[in-house]
C-alpha cells in the first residue's frame, strides 16, 4: 500500500489506544532481524512517520531477539500490512517475519506489590 495510507483522514491517530496500534512480530531462529532493519522496512513501505516505537525482546549479548512489538501512529497501518488477514508472513532481506495484531495479556490476578510494600516478599 502507498506510504500515505497510514493517514487516511489527514490526521494522526495517536489518540487511539496503543494496544490498537501495536503489532506483534516474531522472527525465525537463525535469521536475526535488527531493530534498524525492521524500522527501515516499515518506514520504506508505509512512510517516514509511521512508527511511534519499536520494542525488541531483551536478550543477552550475542543472542537473537525472537520477537518485537511495533507501535504505529495509526491503526490503519496495521490494516494495510495485514490486508484483511489475521496474521501474515513478510520477507525482509530474504528473512521471514510473522506479524499479527498485538493482544495484551489479560491476567485475572492483580500484579504483585512493589518490593518493600506491605505484604511483599523480597527474595
Amino acid at each position: 500500500m502507498a506510504a500515505e495510507s497510514w493517514i487516511l483522514n489527514g490526521v494522526d491517530d495517536i489518540h487511539v489506544p496503543q494496544d490498537q496500534r501495536t503489532m506483534f512480530i516474531t522472527f525465525s531462529q537463525g535469521y536475526p532481524i535488527t531493530e534498524g532493519v525492521l524500522r527501515d522496512f516499515f518506514v520504506g513501505s508505509y512512510g517516514e512517520d509511521c512508527i511511534e516505537e519499536i520494542y525488541m525482546q531483551r536478550v543477552a549479548p550475542n543472542k537473537q531477539s525472537m520477537f518485537a512489538r511495533v507501535i504505529f501512529r495509526s491503526p490503519s497501518t496495521i490494516d494495510a500490512i495485514l490486508d484483511g488477514m489475521e496474521r501474515t508472513r513478510i520477507t525482509i532481506n530474504g528473512r521471514q517475519i510473522y506479524v499479527r495484531r498485538y493482544i495484551k495479556k489479560r491476567n485475572g490476578s492483580p500484579p504483585p506489590p512493589p518490593p518493600g510494600a506491605a505484604g511483599a516478599s523480597i527474595s
